[in-house]
């Protein structure tokens, strides 16, 4: 897995949202009181498992923002169980973008969206438990709601 940096990171979304996005790295462990959803990756072939915490909040904005969906719209569908599906499929295009990012020698798939952590199983669920390495990142986009983005990966 390559180790995107904010710049790669504000440069992505920018180009995938065509509106300006910017990223900053930012200490892993900081408290916050929103909720959040993970993004689950697999580097092949090995099967090594990568995990993108972020903020529901932001996976909405910016999916959102790919769908055609106004701030308030995307925060409103955000809140509807289960997931609104035009939201739904704004996020996973993020999702399956952002793992380009993830990519190196290896190629990275995303494979699936948990919207709740009690239902984090498996690989997943043991690297975010672990000691696994992690970025975290700010992530602010012009006239969306912004928020936090973590980057976890199995120890090699």
């Amino acid at each position: 897995m390559i180790s995107p940096n904010a710049q790669a990171l504000s440069k992505t979304l920018t180009t995938l949202t065509g509106i300006p996005v910017s990223c900053a790295r930012k200490p892993r462990f900081t408290p916050s009181r929103s909720r959040r959803v993970y993004g689950i990756y697999n580097e092949l072939p090995a099967h090594d498992t990568i995990l993108l915490r972020a903020d529901l909040s932001l996976l909405a904005s910016l999916g959102g923002c790919v769908a055609g969906l106004t701030d308030s719209l995307a925060a409103d569908r955000a809140k509807i169980s289960p997931l609104d599906e035009t939201l739904r499929s704004g996020i996973h295009d993020v999702l399956n973008v952002l793992s380009t990012l993830l990519s190196g020698p290896e190629r990275v798939v995303f494979r699936s969206l948990c919207l709740d952590v009690a239902y984090l199983t498996g690989p997943a669920r043991s690297v975010l438990n672990s000691q696994a390495p992690a970025q975290t990142f700010e992530v602010t986009i012009k006239g969306y709601t912004g928020g936090e983005l973590t980057i976890f990966s199995e120890e090699s």
